[in-house]
């Protein structure tokens, strides 16, 4: 005959921070790629935010790296890990009091058991690996460039020299160099989301990182926008969303004309989780094995060149590029 569940001293399970726990089990559904589960679990109720933090992962800072750690994992299916917990009372009808709204209640009042659901999904979560937690995705555009062809082409032998009606055809129409055209300049649009950035990380580490990358083109292969060659990418720019989350991060950030909360002095910081989207330009056209990025321009009559700025006759050291560069790589690299 089985156990009651509510009596804990029969409860086996515990995590592995030490909350014991009654397991009731799983449902869920698996599609072509993603995938969804359910799983229920009976905790004692003062163990609630202690087993609430522990399920859901969290991002840490490890020797300067915003690392996405812990959380539950279905055991043996870890591709479906926890995204969000909800509970509900488990006590003979009772109620439940988890945040101690009612201090003064009499004994009994309120049932010690709660049931607990956590929701796992499919997620890419490697603790192993700084980027696992970004979130990328593109869109496709470009630009039209009317201008005239390239080249300095002699006319073919047998290019007429006058039209239909015995009229000279000027040589410059006879001179792909110098006829009409449209170039088309393919451009990605890219998008990096970097969320749950601590407020404090963001403020003390990489605001100024971006501002210094602002407007500039990668020197380097950019390994997170998979190994886009040097001068392709251009930084354009970013969004900043700050959340506010029911972990204990630290102090309230008072708010002007607002009243403090009791304890909470001027000036103290709540690490709200940040969420930072950053916007790319890439330019990447292969001319005849010659990468053409940001740092080259469409020159009539010559086809892509290299543009330097105020550059003395031509020596090339002389001349500024027309985006300076910078290690992209910087923005994630940790705080030295």
């Amino acid at each position: 005959m089985s156990s009651d569940p509510r009596d804990d001293s029969t409860w086996r399970l515990s995590t592995v921070g030490g909350i014991p726990y009654r397991f009731l089990g799983f449902e869920g559904e698996l599609g072509v790629t993603d995938g969804s589960a359910t799983g229920s679990y009976l905790i004692k109720s003062s163990n609630f935010l202690a087993f609430a933090e522990e399920a859901l992962p969290n991002l840490v800072d490890i020797g300067g790296n915003l690392i996405l750690s812990g959380g539950f994992a279905v055991a043996g299916f870890p591709q479906l890990r926890a995204d969000r917990v909800k509970f509900a009372a488990f006590t003979d009808g009772k109620p439940i009091d988890l945040f101690n709204f009612d201090p003064n209640a009499t004994a009994g009042t309120y049932g010690d058991i709660v049931k607990v659901d956590i929701d796992f999904k499919t997620t890419k979560q490697d603790e192993n690996d700084p980027f696992s937690f970004l979130e990328i995705s593109s869109t496709g555009g470009g630009e039209f460039l009317n201008t005239t062809g390239p080249g300095n082409v002699e006319p073919r032998a047998d290019d007429p020299s006058s039209d239909a009606n015995g009229q000279p055809i000027p040589r410059d129409l006879k001179n792909p160099a110098a006829a009409p055209i449209v170039v088309t300049v393919p451009e990605v649009e890219w998008t990096i989301k970097w969320p749950r950035i601590p407020f404090t990380v963001f403020r003390d580490r990489i605001i100024e990182r971006l501002r210094e990358s602002l407007g500039k083109v990668n020197t380097d292969v950019f390994a997170p926008l998979f190994n886009a060659p040097a001068e392709t990418l251009l930084f354009e720019g970013w969004s900043y969303t700050e959340s506010y989350s029911w972990r204990a991060f630290g102090n309230v950030r008072p708010i002007p004309g607002q009243q403090l909360l009791a304890g909470v002095g001027p000036g103290q910081v709540i690490n709200n989780p940040i969420t930072l989207e950053m916007k790319f330009k890439e330019k990447n056209i292969n001319d005849n094995g010659t990468i053409i990025g940001h740092n080259h321009s469409w020159v009539p009559g010559k086809g892509w060149r290299r543009t330097w700025l105020n550059k003395a006759g031509n020596e090339v050291g002389n001349g500024l590029p027309m985006y300076r560069g910078i290690s992209f790589i910087n923005i994630f690299r940790p705080l030295s």
